[in-house]
């Protein structure tokens, strides 16, 4: 299967710190927030499209069985040290 779909174009944000240091407004700094924020959620659909159409996911039946495997009142250690 072909996908024949052209990838978007992102416009990309530059960011010039001596403009940013220029900056006198509240407004100005909300402009590029809301540009990056625009560049991020852009490049998070693309990403979110290169996922598999079809994904594995839990069925009800399945999230009992794995209770009844857990092994009573035991914590779970964290991953990371904290």
């Amino acid at each position: 299967m072909t996908n024949s779909t052209k990838f978007p174009d992102i416009k990309r944000t530059e960011i010039d710190p001596k403009a940013v240091k220029k900056f006198s407004s509240e407004a100005d700094f909300v402009g590029l927030s809301l540009e990056l924020l625009i560049e991020t959620g852009s490049w998070l659909c693309v990403a979110g499209n290169l996922l598999p159409a079809v994904t594995e996911a839990w069925r009800a039946d399945n999230s009992e069985k794995a209770e009844g495997e857990q092994g009573g009142d035991e914590v779970a250690k964290p991953s990371v040290a904290v």
